[in-house]
């Protein structure tokens, strides 16, 4: 008996260690490196791949070890050649007892952020190309040259450059800043993206001089167009014109007009961009008649007559300097020299008013905008908007309106109403019997413009009737009607509402 408890006593001292076995401490700062180096991904920036080189660090933040599991928290830095990535993972060990330490679970602790090494942006790609690529504006020809640079941060570069571009009809100089900044996607890739400002590059136009325009083969007339422009103001694109004759050659030979119109200053519209000047004027300003613009690009100089398609224009003379210094003193001087050429108490009466104009309200010689060209709010009848029309009298007329409608069977003659919200002042236009229905002797025709339900102003016309100018204050007016009544009214499809503009 005492033989056999000395055995069992033997086996227990034997088997006790085994049992009691302790388990191996979970993994190290150098086991978490290799562990991390496999999970890490390639970096992807722009259309580049990089490798992970090595991983230069693993910092332990905090960590909570259990007898069979282990939550770690640490940071660390990884090398991609050219760039580095900083971050942190919370690791959650598994101990088996087949297998050891396993990596159950994987989590980003706190922001992973990129890092450009060295003092240069790791950029593949010629930067004045790229430069060109990215601002529309910038003319393949311009002269891009970089004159500094300088690291921001990690992920921000910034380059300055001198711009030079000269074109035939614009010069433009200054200064480019580039900035170049590193972001990330959703998708986990980085990419440079590009920040150009051009808002020190100033453009220069070259518009003085003598032009000469012709168009051939047009309707029943050819026109000839010459012009002479004393001088541009860089500030509000005011040009300044001595004289500008159109002549309107009657390919019926019938006879040819010519219009003509002296020293005057015009503005650019509101469509103008800082890459096309248009201008429209009258040379009738009194009566709204015989339109001619300009459109004015870096590289081209084109004309219409009456809104014809635009033709060339081309400057037969000219100093071919810039004159985009030219101010409201070379305007002055410009009137000088005007009055030193011709009768001063005539010129002294022509600079007094066009100074008054250009001071009190230099948008005179150009409307806002025009109202055939707005989009209307509602309507009844059948309208049509912004056409070319002749009058009674055979004086072409753009921005018509015409309604075709015909009281006298039945059918409303109709209005249109637009929604003008108080912006503007003036409505200015002519009411006249259409050229191909001056004969016409029926009933006068009524029109009525109204604001917000108010009766503005009314015309009538019919055979023998000139055209009637108009020039009504709309000041805070929101909606604006046209209407021809259909109570005793005559035939609207004869009649026409031309020139119909709107004035600030």
């Amino acid at each position: 008996m005492k033989r056999l408890a000395l055995v069992l006593l033997l086996l227990a001292v034997l088997v006790l260690p085994g049992c009691t076995k302790k388990t191996p401490k979970p993994p190290n700062e150098e086991q978490i490196q290799k562990e991390l180096s496999v999970r890490l991904p390639n970096l992807q920036v722009d259309d580049s791949v990089f490798e992970l080189s090595h991983i230069s660090n693993i910092e332990i933040e905090k960590r909570q070890t259990n007898e069979k599991d282990d939550l770690v928290y640490f940071f660390f830095t990884a090398s991609y050649g050219q760039y580095s990535l900083t971050g942190g993972y919370a690791y959650y060990y598994v101990y088996y007892d087949e297998g050891g330490w396993i990596l159950e679970e994987t989590q980003e602790y706190g922001e992973i952020k990129i890092i450009s090494e060295g003092e240069e942006p790791p950029l593949y790609v010629d930067l004045s190309q790229s430069i060109r690529w990215r601002v529309g504006q910038i003319a393949s020809g311009a002269s891009v040259t970089e004159i500094n640079h300088e690291k921001v941060n990690e992920t921000c570069f910034v380059y300055y450059y001198d711009y030079e571009e000269n074109r035939e009809y614009q010069n433009k100089t200054g200064k480019l800043i580039v900035t170049y900044e590193l972001e990330q996607d959703d998708w986990m890739e980085y990419h440079w993206e590009q920040t150009v400002d051009t808002s020190n590059i100033v453009a220069t136009w070259d518009l003085v001089g003598d032009w000469h325009g012709e168009i051939e083969g047009w309707s029943a007339y050819d026109y000839i167009l010459d012009i002479t422009i004393d001088s541009y103001n860089s500030e509000n694109g005011a040009l300044h014109i001595s004289k500008v004759v159109r002549e309107d050659i009657d390919s019926w030979r019938i006879g040819n007009m010519i219009h003509e119109r002296t020293d005057f200053t015009v503005y650019p519209t509101s469509k103008s961009t800082a890459t096309e000047l248009i201008y429209e004027f009258y040379l009738d300003e009194k009566y709204g008649r015989y339109n001619v613009g300009f459109r004015f690009k870096p590289d081209s100089a084109k004309w219409h007559a009456t809104y014809l398609q635009l033709f060339p224009l081309q400057r037969i003379s000219g100093d071919n300097g810039i004159q985009g210094e030219n101010s409201a003193q070379e305007d002055d001087s410009v009137q000088e020299e005007n009055s030193a050429q011709e009768d001063s108490n005539v010129q002294e009466d022509n600079s007094a008013q066009e100074a008054n104009s250009v001071q009190d309200n230099h948008a005179s010689s150009t409307p806002v905008a025009y109202l055939s060209q707005l989009d209307y709010f509602n309507k009844s009848s059948t309208w049509f908007f912004d056409e070319i029309s002749k009058d009674n009298l055979g004086n072409e007329h753009l921005h018509s309106f015409r309604n075709p409608s015909n009281s006298s069977y039945g059918i409303s003659n109709g209005s249109v109403t637009y929604k003008l919200n108080g912006e503007y002042s003036r409505l200015t236009g002519v009411y006249y019997q259409e050229y191909n229905a001056r004969a016409y002797n029926g009933k006068p025709t009524i029109v009525v413009i109204s604001g917000d339900g108010q009766e503005l102003w009314r015309g009538s016309v019919t055979s023998g009737v000139e055209p009637i100018a108009f020039d009504i204050d709309i000041t805070g007016v929101l909606e604006l009607t046209l209407e021809y009544p259909k109570s005793g009214n005559g035939s609207a499809s004869w009649t026409r509402l031309g020139d119909v503009a709107l004035w600030a």
